[in-house]
Protein backbone atom coordinates (compact mmCIF):
# COMPACT_ATOMS: atom_id res chain seq x y z
CA UNK A 1 0.00 0.00 0.00
CA UNK A 2 2.59 2.70 0.79
CA UNK A 3 4.38 1.67 -2.60
CA UNK A 4 1.15 3.42 -4.46
CA UNK A 5 2.06 6.41 -2.57
CA UNK A 6 0.58 9.20 -0.76
CA UNK A 7 -3.07 9.12 -2.08
CA UNK A 8 -6.49 9.73 -0.13
CA UNK A 9 -9.57 9.83 -1.05
CA UNK A 10 -11.80 12.42 0.30
CA UNK A 11 -14.42 11.07 3.03
CA UNK A 12 -17.54 11.48 1.07
CA UNK A 13 -16.06 8.38 -1.30
CA UNK A 14 -14.56 6.32 1.55
CA UNK A 15 -18.26 6.95 2.78
CA UNK A 16 -20.21 5.31 -0.93
CA UNK A 17 -17.56 2.63 -0.77
CA UNK A 18 -18.33 1.50 2.85
CA UNK A 19 -22.05 1.44 1.94
CA UNK A 20 -22.18 -1.05 -1.05
CA UNK A 21 -25.29 -2.82 -0.42
CA UNK A 22 -23.24 -6.51 -0.54
CA UNK A 23 -20.09 -7.98 -0.04
CA UNK A 24 -17.84 -7.40 -3.49
CA UNK A 25 -14.84 -9.56 -4.44
CA UNK A 26 -11.85 -7.62 -6.15
CA UNK A 27 -9.37 -9.41 -8.67
CA UNK A 28 -6.78 -7.03 -9.07
CA UNK A 29 -3.68 -7.14 -11.11
CA UNK A 30 -0.84 -4.59 -10.84
CA UNK A 31 1.92 -3.07 -13.05
CA UNK A 32 5.19 -4.99 -12.68
CA UNK A 33 6.35 -1.43 -11.52
CA UNK A 34 3.91 0.57 -9.05
CA UNK A 35 5.63 3.75 -9.73
CA UNK A 36 3.36 3.44 -13.61
CA UNK A 37 0.01 3.33 -11.17
CA UNK A 38 -1.50 6.49 -11.64
CA UNK A 39 -3.03 8.61 -8.53
CA UNK A 40 -6.16 7.64 -9.25
CA UNK A 41 -5.20 4.20 -9.50
CA UNK A 42 -3.50 4.30 -6.42
CA UNK A 43 -6.46 5.93 -5.03
CA UNK A 44 -8.93 3.34 -6.12
CA UNK A 45 -6.90 0.83 -4.67
CA UNK A 46 -6.67 2.03 -1.30
CA UNK A 47 -10.31 2.63 -0.99
CA UNK A 48 -11.54 -0.33 -2.13
CA UNK A 49 -8.73 -2.23 0.33
CA UNK A 50 -9.54 -0.62 3.16
CA UNK A 51 -13.30 -1.17 3.10
CA UNK A 52 -14.84 -4.20 5.14
CA UNK A 53 -17.30 -4.52 2.16
CA UNK A 54 -14.57 -5.09 -0.48
CA UNK A 55 -12.91 -8.11 -0.32
CA UNK A 56 -9.53 -9.49 -1.69
CA UNK A 57 -9.44 -11.62 -4.41
CA UNK A 58 -6.65 -12.55 -6.69
CA UNK A 59 -3.85 -10.51 -7.55
CA UNK A 60 -1.66 -10.51 -10.42
CA UNK A 61 1.24 -9.11 -12.96
CA UNK A 62 0.72 -7.60 -15.93
CA UNK A 63 0.50 -4.48 -18.21
CA UNK A 64 -1.39 -2.14 -16.75
CA UNK A 65 -3.82 -1.52 -13.38
CA UNK A 66 -6.85 -3.61 -13.90
CA UNK A 67 -9.77 -4.51 -11.39
CA UNK A 68 -12.25 -6.95 -11.85
CA UNK A 69 -15.67 -7.22 -9.23
CA UNK A 70 -18.25 -9.10 -8.47
CA UNK A 71 -21.12 -8.93 -6.70
CA UNK A 72 -24.52 -11.50 -6.55
CA UNK A 73 -23.86 -12.67 -9.95
CA UNK A 74 -22.68 -9.74 -11.54
CA UNK A 75 -19.06 -8.79 -12.28
CA UNK A 76 -17.21 -5.38 -13.69
CA UNK A 77 -13.46 -4.49 -15.19
CA UNK A 78 -12.08 -1.69 -15.24
CA UNK A 79 -8.93 -0.54 -16.79
CA UNK A 80 -7.48 2.34 -14.81
CA UNK A 81 -5.37 4.44 -16.97
CA UNK A 82 -5.80 7.85 -15.05
CA UNK A 83 -8.04 9.60 -17.35
CA UNK A 84 -11.04 9.28 -14.86
CA UNK A 85 -11.45 10.35 -11.37
CA UNK A 86 -12.27 7.92 -8.99
CA UNK A 87 -15.48 9.13 -8.24
CA UNK A 88 -16.34 8.44 -12.30
CA UNK A 89 -15.05 5.17 -11.57
CA UNK A 90 -16.65 4.05 -8.48
CA UNK A 91 -20.09 5.20 -10.02
CA UNK A 92 -19.25 2.75 -12.82
CA UNK A 93 -18.37 -0.17 -10.44
CA UNK A 94 -22.00 0.44 -8.39
CA UNK A 95 -23.90 1.26 -11.55
CA UNK A 96 -22.43 -2.08 -13.32
CA UNK A 97 -22.71 -4.24 -9.73
CA UNK A 98 -25.81 -3.11 -8.56
CA UNK A 99 -29.37 -2.93 -9.47
CA UNK A 100 -31.00 0.48 -9.81
CA UNK A 101 -33.40 -0.62 -6.81
CA UNK A 102 -30.13 -1.09 -4.73
CA UNK A 103 -28.61 1.85 -6.30
CA UNK A 104 -31.71 4.29 -5.21
CA UNK A 105 -31.78 2.71 -1.90
CA UNK A 106 -28.22 3.79 -1.39
CA UNK A 107 -29.13 7.33 -2.43
CA UNK A 108 -32.22 7.28 -0.48
CA UNK A 109 -30.25 6.29 2.91
CA UNK A 110 -27.50 8.88 2.02
CA UNK A 111 -30.15 11.72 1.49
CA UNK A 112 -31.90 10.70 4.71
CA UNK A 113 -28.32 11.19 7.02
CA UNK A 114 -27.70 14.12 5.41
CA UNK A 115 -31.37 15.64 6.35
CA UNK A 116 -30.54 13.97 10.23
CA UNK A 117 -27.27 16.02 10.45
CA UNK A 118 -28.82 19.36 9.21
CA UNK A 119 -31.67 18.98 11.68
CA UNK A 120 -29.14 18.26 14.34
CA UNK A 121 -27.17 21.09 13.43
CA UNK A 122 -30.55 22.90 13.58
CA UNK A 123 -31.31 21.22 17.26
CA UNK A 124 -27.98 21.81 18.58
CA UNK A 125 -28.29 25.72 17.96
CA UNK A 126 -31.16 25.82 19.50
CA UNK A 127 -29.97 23.93 22.42
CA UNK A 128 -26.84 26.25 23.21
CA UNK A 129 -29.28 29.28 23.08
CA UNK A 130 -31.89 27.50 25.40
CA UNK A 131 -32.36 29.47 28.43
CA UNK A 132 -32.60 26.29 30.51
CA UNK A 133 -31.89 22.52 30.76
CA UNK A 134 -35.65 21.93 31.07
CA UNK A 135 -36.20 24.23 27.22
CA UNK A 136 -33.24 22.32 26.55
CA UNK A 137 -35.13 19.10 27.36
CA UNK A 138 -38.21 20.01 25.02
CA UNK A 139 -36.02 21.06 21.97
CA UNK A 140 -34.22 17.13 22.56
CA UNK A 141 -37.70 15.47 22.25
CA UNK A 142 -38.84 17.28 19.89
CA UNK A 143 -35.86 16.80 17.38
CA UNK A 144 -36.51 12.60 18.33
CA UNK A 145 -39.93 13.02 16.92
CA UNK A 146 -40.20 15.39 14.38
CA UNK A 147 -40.90 14.46 10.58
CA UNK A 148 -37.65 16.05 9.84
CA UNK A 149 -36.08 14.70 12.84
CA UNK A 150 -35.62 10.91 13.46
CA UNK A 151 -39.69 10.71 13.42
CA UNK A 152 -40.29 8.30 16.24
CA UNK A 153 -43.77 8.58 17.00
CA UNK A 154 -43.00 9.19 20.98
CA UNK A 155 -40.49 10.21 22.64
CA UNK A 156 -39.53 10.33 26.70
CA UNK A 157 -37.05 12.67 28.59
CA UNK A 158 -36.78 10.82 32.84
CA UNK A 159 -33.91 13.22 34.52
CA UNK A 160 -31.67 11.88 37.17
CA UNK A 161 -32.22 12.42 40.53
CA UNK A 162 -28.82 12.05 42.42
CA UNK A 163 -29.98 12.32 45.76
CA UNK A 164 -32.58 9.38 45.41
CA UNK A 165 -30.10 7.71 42.54
CA UNK A 166 -33.25 7.22 40.52
CA UNK A 167 -34.35 8.67 37.02
CA UNK A 168 -37.84 10.94 37.23
CA UNK A 169 -39.81 11.25 34.22
CA UNK A 170 -39.87 14.92 33.02
CA UNK A 171 -40.95 15.04 29.86
CA UNK A 172 -43.21 13.05 27.26
CA UNK A 173 -44.19 14.39 23.66
CA UNK A 174 -46.08 12.10 21.39
CA UNK A 175 -49.59 11.12 21.73
CA UNK A 176 -51.40 8.01 23.98
CA UNK A 177 -53.65 6.58 21.23
CA UNK A 178 -53.48 5.90 17.73
CA UNK A 179 -56.83 8.34 17.82
CA UNK A 180 -54.81 11.24 19.04
CA UNK A 181 -51.88 10.26 16.56
CA UNK A 182 -53.96 10.56 13.74
CA UNK A 183 -54.68 13.90 15.11
CA UNK A 184 -51.37 15.17 15.47
CA UNK A 185 -49.98 13.71 12.13
CA UNK A 186 -52.92 15.37 10.16
CA UNK A 187 -52.06 19.00 12.18
CA UNK A 188 -48.49 18.10 11.14
CA UNK A 189 -49.49 17.25 7.58
CA UNK A 190 -51.74 20.49 7.63
CA UNK A 191 -48.91 23.23 9.05
CA UNK A 192 -46.02 21.67 7.34
CA UNK A 193 -43.34 23.40 10.23
CA UNK A 194 -40.50 22.60 9.42
CA UNK A 195 -38.14 21.80 12.58
CA UNK A 196 -36.70 25.40 12.83
CA UNK A 197 -40.17 26.89 13.07
CA UNK A 198 -41.26 24.56 16.07
CA UNK A 199 -37.90 24.62 17.63
CA UNK A 200 -38.04 28.79 17.56
CA UNK A 201 -41.66 28.53 19.35
CA UNK A 202 -42.25 28.58 23.25
CA UNK A 203 -40.03 25.76 24.60
CA UNK A 204 -41.79 25.88 27.91
CA UNK A 205 -44.49 25.41 26.90
CA UNK A 206 -45.71 21.95 28.18
CA UNK A 207 -45.82 19.10 25.93
CA UNK A 208 -49.17 18.30 23.59
CA UNK A 209 -50.70 14.77 24.44
CA UNK A 210 -51.84 12.43 26.83
CA UNK A 211 -48.15 10.68 26.97
CA UNK A 212 -47.09 13.57 28.81
CA UNK A 213 -49.59 12.52 32.19
CA UNK A 214 -48.29 8.68 31.51
CA UNK A 215 -44.62 10.54 31.63
CA UNK A 216 -44.41 12.85 33.89
CA UNK A 217 -43.42 12.05 37.58
CA UNK A 218 -42.88 8.16 36.74
CA UNK A 219 -40.04 6.93 38.55
CA UNK A 220 -37.59 4.81 36.77
CA UNK A 221 -35.45 2.75 39.23
CA UNK A 222 -31.94 1.40 37.85
CA UNK A 223 -32.17 -2.22 37.41
CA UNK A 224 -30.03 -4.81 39.49
CA UNK A 225 -30.00 -7.10 36.67
CA UNK A 226 -30.33 -7.35 32.48
CA UNK A 227 -33.69 -5.14 31.90
CA UNK A 228 -33.48 -2.41 29.26
CA UNK A 229 -32.60 0.37 31.79
CA UNK A 230 -29.53 -1.62 33.45
CA UNK A 231 -28.05 -2.45 29.95
CA UNK A 232 -28.42 1.23 28.51
CA UNK A 233 -26.81 2.97 31.71
CA UNK A 234 -23.50 0.33 31.47
CA UNK A 235 -23.82 1.60 27.09
CA UNK A 236 -21.93 4.12 25.64
CA UNK A 237 -24.96 4.83 23.31
CA UNK A 238 -28.57 3.81 22.72
CA UNK A 239 -29.35 0.02 22.37
CA UNK A 240 -32.39 -0.82 20.40
CA UNK A 241 -34.60 -3.31 22.18
CA UNK A 242 -37.49 -5.60 20.84
CA UNK A 243 -40.14 -5.47 22.87
CA UNK A 244 -42.37 -6.25 24.97
CA UNK A 245 -40.03 -3.57 27.70
CA UNK A 246 -38.89 -6.34 30.76
CA UNK A 247 -38.59 -3.04 32.99
CA UNK A 248 -41.90 -2.46 34.91
CA UNK A 249 -41.35 1.83 33.86
CA UNK A 250 -41.17 1.71 30.07
CA UNK A 251 -44.25 -1.39 30.36
CA UNK A 252 -46.40 1.37 31.84
CA UNK A 253 -45.41 3.54 28.81
CA UNK A 254 -46.73 0.61 26.34
CA UNK A 255 -43.36 -0.15 25.03
CA UNK A 256 -44.50 -3.55 23.72
CA UNK A 257 -42.48 -2.87 20.19
CA UNK A 258 -38.88 -2.34 18.94
CA UNK A 259 -37.94 0.73 21.01
CA UNK A 260 -34.74 2.30 21.82
CA UNK A 261 -33.38 3.49 25.55
CA UNK A 262 -30.06 5.72 25.80
CA UNK A 263 -28.69 7.36 28.63
CA UNK A 264 -27.26 10.95 28.50
CA UNK A 265 -24.38 11.08 30.48
CA UNK A 266 -21.33 13.29 29.38
CA UNK A 267 -17.97 12.65 31.42
CA UNK A 268 -19.78 9.53 32.73
CA UNK A 269 -22.01 11.25 35.09
CA UNK A 270 -25.44 10.18 34.18
CA UNK A 271 -27.99 13.41 33.39
CA UNK A 272 -31.19 11.69 31.94
CA UNK A 273 -32.78 8.82 30.39
CA UNK A 274 -34.41 8.44 26.82
CA UNK A 275 -37.14 6.71 25.61
CA UNK A 276 -38.26 6.72 21.85
CA UNK A 277 -40.50 4.18 19.99
CA UNK A 278 -42.89 4.20 17.17
CA UNK A 279 -45.78 2.39 18.60
CA UNK A 280 -48.29 3.77 16.47
CA UNK A 281 -46.88 3.64 12.79
CA UNK A 282 -44.76 0.35 13.86
CA UNK A 283 -42.28 1.62 11.47
CA UNK A 284 -39.06 0.08 12.02
CA UNK A 285 -36.63 1.25 13.83
CA UNK A 286 -33.21 0.57 11.20
CA UNK A 287 -29.84 0.78 11.75
CA UNK A 288 -29.38 4.24 10.40
CA UNK A 289 -31.76 5.56 12.97
CA UNK A 290 -29.89 3.85 15.50
CA UNK A 291 -27.07 5.69 14.47
CA UNK A 292 -28.22 9.06 14.16
CA UNK A 293 -30.20 8.29 17.36
CA UNK A 294 -26.58 7.52 18.71
CA UNK A 295 -25.30 10.89 17.16
CA UNK A 296 -28.33 13.01 18.61
CA UNK A 297 -28.33 11.78 21.94
CA UNK A 298 -24.38 11.87 22.42
CA UNK A 299 -24.32 15.99 20.72
CA UNK A 300 -26.90 16.87 22.85
CA UNK A 301 -25.28 15.56 26.19
CA UNK A 302 -22.35 17.53 25.37
CA UNK A 303 -24.41 20.48 24.89
CA UNK A 304 -27.49 19.68 27.37
CA UNK A 305 -23.89 19.74 30.06
CA UNK A 306 -22.79 22.74 28.59
CA UNK A 307 -26.25 24.45 29.21
CA UNK A 308 -26.69 23.67 32.58
CA UNK A 309 -22.95 24.83 33.18
CA UNK A 310 -23.14 28.10 31.36
CA UNK A 311 -26.56 28.22 33.26
CA UNK A 312 -24.57 27.72 36.42
CA UNK A 313 -21.77 30.35 35.60
CA UNK A 314 -24.23 33.25 35.18
CA UNK A 315 -26.23 32.47 38.52
CA UNK A 316 -23.36 32.61 39.91
CA UNK A 317 -22.33 35.85 38.08
CA UNK A 318 -26.12 37.44 39.14
CA UNK A 319 -26.76 35.94 42.32
CA UNK A 320 -25.06 35.56 45.60
CA UNK A 321 -24.36 32.19 46.13
CA UNK A 322 -24.95 31.61 50.19
CA UNK A 323 -28.25 32.82 50.35
CA UNK A 324 -29.54 32.66 46.48
CA UNK A 325 -30.27 36.65 46.48
CA UNK A 326 -29.14 39.36 43.93
CA UNK A 327 -25.64 40.30 44.54
CA UNK A 328 -24.81 44.12 45.09
CA UNK A 329 -24.02 43.90 40.90
CA UNK A 330 -27.20 42.71 39.90
CA UNK A 331 -29.09 44.32 42.40
CA UNK A 332 -27.83 48.08 41.62
CA UNK A 333 -28.67 47.11 37.97
CA UNK A 334 -31.61 46.53 38.31
CA UNK A 335 -32.43 49.28 40.81
CA UNK A 336 -30.92 51.66 38.32
CA UNK A 337 -33.56 50.29 36.15
CA UNK A 338 -36.97 51.01 38.79
CA UNK A 339 -35.03 54.58 39.38
CA UNK A 340 -35.88 55.41 35.84
CA UNK A 341 -38.76 53.95 35.66
CA UNK A 342 -39.68 56.10 38.93
CA UNK A 343 -38.51 59.05 37.61
CA UNK A 344 -40.09 59.05 34.64
CA UNK A 345 -43.91 58.27 35.75
CA UNK A 346 -43.36 59.13 39.55
CA UNK A 347 -44.43 56.39 41.12
CA UNK A 348 -43.18 55.70 44.77
CA UNK A 349 -40.43 53.29 46.33
CA UNK A 350 -38.55 52.61 49.15
CA UNK A 351 -35.16 51.64 49.64
CA UNK A 352 -34.03 49.78 52.89
CA UNK A 353 -30.49 48.91 54.10
CA UNK A 354 -30.89 46.05 56.47
CA UNK A 355 -27.70 44.83 58.65
CA UNK A 356 -27.14 42.17 60.81
CA UNK A 357 -26.76 42.97 64.69
CA UNK A 358 -23.96 42.08 66.87
CA UNK A 359 -22.92 39.48 63.88
CA UNK A 360 -19.71 38.95 64.96
CA UNK A 361 -20.64 37.57 68.08
CA UNK A 362 -22.65 35.02 66.33
CA UNK A 363 -19.60 34.27 64.30
CA UNK A 364 -17.52 33.90 67.43
CA UNK A 365 -19.27 32.09 69.31
CA UNK A 366 -20.73 29.51 66.63
CA UNK A 367 -18.32 29.63 63.81
CA UNK A 368 -18.69 30.90 60.37
CA UNK A 369 -21.03 27.76 59.28
CA UNK A 370 -23.51 29.44 62.43
CA UNK A 371 -23.60 32.96 60.97
CA UNK A 372 -24.05 31.56 57.13
CA UNK A 373 -27.11 29.62 58.23
CA UNK A 374 -28.31 33.26 59.77
CA UNK A 375 -27.86 35.14 56.71
CA UNK A 376 -29.38 31.78 54.73
CA UNK A 377 -32.48 32.63 56.85
CA UNK A 378 -32.76 36.11 56.78
CA UNK A 379 -32.60 35.83 52.94
CA UNK A 380 -35.57 33.16 52.84
CA UNK A 381 -37.49 35.78 55.50
CA UNK A 382 -36.91 38.03 52.93
CA UNK A 383 -37.69 36.56 50.03
CA UNK A 384 -41.54 34.90 51.80
CA UNK A 385 -41.94 38.22 53.43
CA UNK A 386 -42.01 40.45 50.19
CA UNK A 387 -43.32 40.30 46.98
CA UNK A 388 -42.28 38.20 43.98
CA UNK A 389 -41.20 41.89 42.23
CA UNK A 390 -39.61 43.79 44.88
CA UNK A 391 -36.11 43.35 44.82
CA UNK A 392 -34.36 41.74 47.44
CA UNK A 393 -30.23 41.76 47.55
CA UNK A 394 -27.29 40.77 49.30
CA UNK A 395 -25.13 44.34 49.27
CA UNK A 396 -21.90 41.95 50.84
CA UNK A 397 -21.08 40.98 54.77
CA UNK A 398 -24.02 40.67 56.69
CA UNK A 399 -25.93 43.52 54.87
CA UNK A 400 -29.00 43.28 52.51
CA UNK A 401 -31.12 45.50 50.25
CA UNK A 402 -34.52 45.79 49.57
CA UNK A 403 -36.27 48.09 46.98
CA UNK A 404 -40.16 47.94 47.83
CA UNK A 405 -41.52 49.13 43.63
CA UNK A 406 -45.02 51.44 43.55
CA UNK A 407 -44.74 51.12 47.70
CA UNK A 408 -45.63 54.88 49.03
CA UNK A 409 -43.63 56.35 52.06
CA UNK A 410 -46.85 55.45 54.57
CA UNK A 411 -46.77 51.59 53.81
CA UNK A 412 -43.38 50.93 54.55
CA UNK A 413 -43.93 51.27 58.28
CA UNK A 414 -46.03 47.80 58.21
CA UNK A 415 -43.54 46.19 55.78
CA UNK A 416 -40.86 47.18 58.48
CA UNK A 417 -43.06 45.60 61.28
CA UNK A 418 -44.21 42.79 59.61
CA UNK A 419 -40.21 41.87 58.70
CA UNK A 420 -39.35 42.97 62.32
CA UNK A 421 -41.76 40.47 64.05
CA UNK A 422 -40.79 37.54 62.11
CA UNK A 423 -36.72 38.06 62.52
CA UNK A 424 -37.45 38.66 66.57
CA UNK A 425 -39.25 34.87 66.07
CA UNK A 426 -36.11 32.99 64.62
CA UNK A 427 -33.69 35.19 66.69
CA UNK A 428 -32.73 37.38 64.34
CA UNK A 429 -31.25 41.08 65.05
CA UNK A 430 -30.94 43.41 62.89
CA UNK A 431 -31.28 47.76 62.26
CA UNK A 432 -33.13 49.13 59.22
CA UNK A 433 -32.37 52.65 57.33
CA UNK A 434 -35.06 53.46 54.99
CA UNK A 435 -35.33 56.31 52.05
CA UNK A 436 -38.64 56.55 50.01
CA UNK A 437 -39.40 58.49 46.39
CA UNK A 438 -40.83 61.56 45.99
CA UNK A 439 -41.26 61.86 49.99
CA UNK A 440 -37.61 61.77 50.71
CA UNK A 441 -35.67 62.20 47.91
CA UNK A 442 -36.17 64.51 44.53
CA UNK A 443 -34.78 62.08 42.62
CA UNK A 444 -34.48 58.10 43.08
CA UNK A 445 -30.99 57.95 42.90
CA UNK A 446 -30.22 59.71 46.41
CA UNK A 447 -32.55 57.16 47.68
CA UNK A 448 -29.07 55.00 49.10
CA UNK A 449 -27.33 57.84 50.57
CA UNK A 450 -30.58 58.96 52.79
CA UNK A 451 -31.20 55.43 53.59
CA UNK A 452 -27.22 55.06 54.67
CA UNK A 453 -27.41 57.44 57.18
CA UNK A 454 -30.71 56.27 58.65
CA UNK A 455 -29.03 52.84 59.09
CA UNK A 456 -26.03 54.10 61.30
CA UNK A 457 -28.41 56.34 63.00
CA UNK A 458 -30.39 53.06 63.63
CA UNK A 459 -27.33 51.47 65.07
CA UNK A 460 -26.57 54.23 67.35
CA UNK A 461 -29.84 54.68 68.49
CA UNK A 462 -29.61 51.57 70.15
CA UNK A 463 -29.85 48.61 67.17
CA UNK A 464 -32.90 46.62 66.67
CA UNK A 465 -34.49 49.38 65.12
CA UNK A 466 -35.66 50.79 61.98
CA UNK A 467 -34.59 54.80 61.35
CA UNK A 468 -37.66 56.12 58.51
CA UNK A 469 -37.48 59.09 55.92
CA UNK A 470 -35.87 62.33 56.17
CA UNK A 471 -37.58 63.05 59.39
CA UNK A 472 -35.38 60.16 60.71
CA UNK A 473 -38.66 58.26 62.44
CA UNK A 474 -37.08 55.49 64.92
CA UNK A 475 -39.50 52.25 63.98
CA UNK A 476 -38.44 49.54 67.17
CA UNK A 477 -38.06 46.17 65.94
CA UNK A 478 -38.54 43.39 68.21
CA UNK A 479 -40.64 41.03 69.63
CA UNK A 480 -43.36 43.29 71.75
CA UNK A 481 -45.86 45.27 69.43
CA UNK A 482 -43.41 47.66 67.87
CA UNK A 483 -44.01 51.32 68.77
CA UNK A 484 -42.84 54.35 66.77
CA UNK A 485 -40.59 56.77 68.85
CA UNK A 486 -40.90 60.42 68.17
Amino acid sequence: MRALGPVSAPASLRAVVAAAPSPVTVDLTLPATLGQVSAVGGQLVKLLATSACWRPGEVQVGEALRLECAAAGRRVALVVDGHEAAEALVARLFCGLFSEMEVFELGRRFAAANARLAALGVLTQHMLAAPDVDAASFMLLTGLTAGDGLGMNRAALFRYDEIRRRFVGARGVGPASLAEAHQIWENLEREGNPLELVLAGNPRRGPEGGFQALVYGAEVVLGEGDDEIALACASRGPLLFEGPAQSPALARLGATGPFFVGVLQPRDRPLALIFADNLFSRAPISADLMAAAATFLSQSALVWDNVALLRHVERLARYDSLTGLFNRREFEARMAVEETRCMRSRRPCALLLIDLDNFKQVNDEGGHAAGDAVLRELGELLRQTLRGHDLIGRFGGDEFTVLLVETPASEVTLVLRRIGKLAWERGIAMSIGVASFPSDCEVPSGLFALADKNLYAAKEAGRSRACVGAARVMVQLGGAEPRDEG
